[in-house]
This record gives C-alpha cells, sequence and structure tokens, in this order.
C-alpha cells in the first residue's frame, strides 16, 4: 500500500503526517464549537494522534507546527481578518518560518523545556511535563506523574519553579502581523489562535456536503475517502463542464 504523507519540517527532523479526509474535518469542526478550552486540546490531541504516527513524541511546539501544516493542505496557506475594521490577509506559511524560543530554563540542578499538552489546568502538571534533566541526567522518558514524583522528593519549590517558567515562557512570543503577536506558551493565546485559523463554518460544510450528494452522487462512506480539497476540485470541474456544455448548446 502507498501511503500519500506529508513532510513536515521540525527542529527534531522530519515527521510526516496523512490528510484528514472531510469526514474527520467535518467532526473536528464541530468539536471546535466548544468553547472549554479542555475540549479543544482533546479535539487536536484526536486530530494529531489520527494524522501522525508518533504524536506522543510532539510538544507544544512541534504541535503548533503541525497543525497549521494540517490546517493547510485543508484550506489552504491564507487566512482572512479584521483588524480596526481592515481586511487583512495572513499568509500562514510565514508563521512556520518562525523559531520559536525552545531554549532550555535551568532552576539550580533541575532542567525545563517545553511542555508536551496545548493546555495544562494544573500547574504541577506543567512543571513536571516541563522537566527533562535532573543534575543532568535524561527524564523525558518518564511520565508527567514520575516526574512529579522526582520533584516532590527534592527541596525545591514548586511554586518558584512555576513562576520562573511562567517569566521566562511569557517572553517567548512570535510576530504574526505589524503588532499582533502569539505565545505559543500561553494556552489561552494558543488554542484560541488555532481555534480560529481551523475552524470553518459548520453551516457551510454541511451545505457544501449536500451540494456534493446532489450533483456528484456521492454517499456518506465516499465522505470518509475523500478530501475537503479533492471534493472541491470535483465541484469546480463539474461546474466547470456544466459551463461549457450551456455554451455548446446556446451556440448550436
Amino acid at each position: 500500500m502507498i501511503d500519500n504523507l506529508i513532510p513536515v519540517q521540525l527542529p527534531r527532523g522530519t515527521i510526516y503526517f496523512r490528510e484528514p479526509t472531510f469526514y474527520e474535518y467535518k467532526n473536528i469542526c464541530k468539536m471546535l464549537i466548544s468553547s472549554d478550552n479542555e475540549h479543544i486540546n482533546n479535539c487536536f490531541n484526536i486530530l494529531l494522534d489520527s494524522c501522525i504516527a508518533d504524536s506522543k513524541s510532539l510538544d507544544i511546539i512541534d504541535k503548533f507546527k503541525c497543525i497549521i501544516n494540517i490546517r493547510n493542505t485543508i484550506l489552504g496557506n491564507e487566512i482572512v481578518f479584521l483588524q480596526d475594521g481592515k481586511r487583512i490577509t495572513l499568509d500562514l506559511s510565514t508563521v512556520l518560518d518562525k523559531d520559536i524560543d525552545n531554549s532550555d530554563i535551568e532552576h539550580s540542578t533541575l532542567t525545563f523545556n517545553a511542555p508536551v499538552d496545548l493546555h495544562i489546568s494544573a500547574y504541577d502538571g506543567l512543571i513536571a511535563q516541563c522537566l527533562t534533566k535532573v543534575n543532568g541526567i535524561n527524564v523525558r522518558d518518564l511520565t508527567p506523574d514520575e516526574r512529579l514524583k522526582i520533584l516532590n522528593e527534592t527541596s525545591f519549590s514548586l511554586t518558584e519553579i512555576y513562576q520562573k517558567l511562567h517569566l521566562n515562557f511569557k517572553k517567548r512570543s512570535i510576530r504574526l502581523f505589524r503588532d499582533i503577536e502569539l505565545n505559543v506558551y500561553n494556552s489561552n493565546e494558543l488554542l484560541q489562535f488555532l481555534k480560529n485559523v481551523f475552524q470553518e463554518d459548520l453551516s457551510g460544510i454541511l451545505n457544501f456536503e449536500y451540494t456534493c450528494i446532489q450533483n456528484i452522487n456521492l454517499k456518506a462512506v465516499d465522505f470518509k475517502t475523500y478530501t475537503y480539497p479533492e471534493l472541491k476540485i470535483f465541484l469546480n470541474y463539474l461546474h466547470k463542464e456544466r459551463q461549457e456544455n450551456g455554451k455548446d448548446t446556446t451556440e448550436a
């Protein structure tokens, strides 16, 4: 079997993802109706787990770039938004080119780096996910619970560690457009941005699905096979064909 996988360049190297089907994208948009950060986080985790073989090893920077890449294959690179009443077009491929600071944060004998989850509600859970080394020994392969147990056995203050991480992460914003910035370490900013760029109007998607059923005789199972861009191409070909046939009939 030949897999049509698309490469993503990450700081750690190249990984590959599978483009979601129309059915999967529609369901993601349904899930993104929620305004709860935990639900949105779960939604994007489901997306990554479904499309990337080794998504468990990704940190938030990797996940951010993967989600944008997946989004661009579905909807294209550009997104239009309003700023001060003006329509602004942003090329999301330029966002992927930006370097996001992921340098180590040292706290005595402890070393910290970017967390894994896009949203972490408990501050001790954030600290545990960020912990990468203890006395120079790599602890990345340990679970967050195991890392937290190690931290609790030390004399370090978790409150002080959290404040240090927070202050460092707060400085790591990237510029999206002029005075618009995004901090991927801020879960509220990150999830809202990803939701806004990934989601399409659900009524428009359902109308598109109905149009496909009516005009190219697709069955429900077909939407689990074809991607959104493929279906758009089919409809464009059909529209062009009908225009040509209508012109031929008129001229005849």
